[in-house]
């Protein structure tokens, strides 16, 4: 048996047990299944995702997992639950489609070294849990950075009521090339430290390497297609690690099964490559050219830019130079932004949270905003183009009749202060009440 799956047994395994024990005598820990009878969500408003507009009052009547109806009125069967919120904006659930949930603030190379596989699996469940009470109902897990297939067990406890958490779509660990953008190269190659990510050096490579992460249970497969980066005197390169070719070959062997390819690419022609393999979005995204941009259009391929985790590295650099230093490639990062938004560039929110704290991400909407978006601009690039990528459109990011029960409040009007959505107070998801 290899490592990784040896590994990702023994996680799922172990988070069975944890859930098992630690919920006995303490059944109020454990999920439960949504209310039988109906319930009315009342509030001062509520936010159509597809008009972009508020409505008010709002009303949202659920039933079991979905929702039945929405708007400023529905009905109030007999029989039905009522739970007045009060001043706040109901909103679908928010969409994160850039999470890794098992790392944590502090040195990464350190702790994916030093942590085993049991203990971040662990440390997983408990982001999962933090991200759904800050408000963020469904996720897309960027890779595990070396812990094998392990976001299987998490995503499968939360699916079975084990444990709290948002809907995710995983991608196991992330591929790369030997010496690549995950791999461990500045340690002594004589201590065999296991890079981030799953080698795979050729197209013939990377097919057997994405066979087997779908037969651990993946959902998608993350590719690293650049790195490492390097921004001097205002200029930012980076080499590419698959030709698009080879990028061709995973985009074609996820779809033979019906699934895709999401890529960390930061800059040409990298990024390039991808936007013409078809990749299924572009995560970083700090350099496109025209070409890129045009075809990323066209195709409908969204930039997830990432800004809360370039914004939190800066905030907290090791020395006030190289602060300013990431502070100078931000803002470099910012104004390509504006390029692709004027560009017509399909946006989709994603915070790279787990090197920064977990449910702290909405800062991400805060920051896009501030560099370019409006407010409405920011919740639909979140609610509906996240909800296309991460493969759940017409079921989630919008509070409509059929979709799933994903509700949150937050105070005020984010369609004037996008910053509320920092401030959740009220979570739903699929009918069930994770905080009030």
């Amino acid at each position: 048996m290899n490592r990784t799956r040896l590994f990702s047994l023994f996680s799922l395994l172990f988070v069975a047990c944890t859930a098992l024990f630690g919920s006995l005598g303490q059944n109020q820990r454990r999920s439960v299944p949504p209310a039988v009878h109906p319930i009315v969500l009342h509030a001062a408003r509520v936010f159509d995702t597809e008009a972009g507009r508020i409505v008010t009052p709002g009303e949202v009547l659920v039933q079991g997992e979905r929702i039945v109806e929405a708007g400023s009125s529905v009905q109030h069967p007999a029989g039905a639950e009522t739970m007045d919120l009060g001043d706040v904006t109901l909103l679908a659930g928010l969409i994160d489609a850039h999470v890794h949930l098992f790392l944590h603030p502090g040195a990464e190379d350190l702790q994916t070294i030093e942590e085993s596989v049991p203990q971040r699996t662990i440390t997983a469940t408990l982001a999962a849990r933090d991200d759904l009470l800050a408000g963020f109902t469904s996720e897309r897990d960027m890779g595990t950075e070396g812990a094998g297939s392990a976001d299987t067990a998490v995503r499968n406890a939360i699916n079975q009521g084990l444990i709290p958490g948002p809907r995710l779509r995983i991608s196991g660990n992330a591929i790369s090339i030997v010496g690549g953008h995950e791999d461990a190269i500045n340690y002594n190659p004589e201590q065999h430290i296991f890079s981030n990510a799953t080698y795979a050096n050729s197209a013939a490579e990377l097919v057997t390497v994405i066979r087997q992460q779908f037969k651990e249970g993946t959902d998608f497969i993350k590719i690293y297609e650049t790195g490492r980066d390097s921004f001097r005197d205002g200029r930012f390169s980076t080499p590419f690690q698959y030709s698009e070719a080879e990028l061709r070959t995973a985009v074609d062997e996820a779809a033979r099964v019906g699934k895709r390819v999401a890529v960390h690419a930061t800059g040409e022609p990298g990024t390039l490559y991808a936007a013409r393999a078809g990749v299924a979005s572009v995560d970083h995204g700090y350099q496109l050219s025209d070409e890129t941009m045009r075809i990323m259009r066209e195709k409908q391929i969204p930039a997830v830019p990432t800004f809360a985790i370039a914004e939190y590295f800066a905030d907290h650099a090791a020395s006030p130079a190289a602060g300013a230093r990431q502070h100078e490639q931000l803002d470099y990062h910012a104004g390509q932004f504006r390029r692709q938004l004027a560009a017509g560039v399909p946006m989709a929110v994603g915070s790279d949270v787990g090197p920064f704290p977990h449910g702290t991400q909405a800062r991400e909407l805060v920051l896009m905003v501030k560099y370019g978006m409006t407010p409405v601009a920011a919740l639909q690039a979140d609610l509906l183009n996240g909800a296309k990528l991460l493969g759940w459109e017409g079921q989630i990011g919008a509070l409509k009749a059929g979709y799933f029960a994903d509700v949150i409040a937050v105070p005020g009007d984010p369609t004037k202060d996008i910053s509320v959505v920092t401030q959740v107070s009220f979570v739903m998801k699929g009918g069930v009440v994770s905080r009030k």
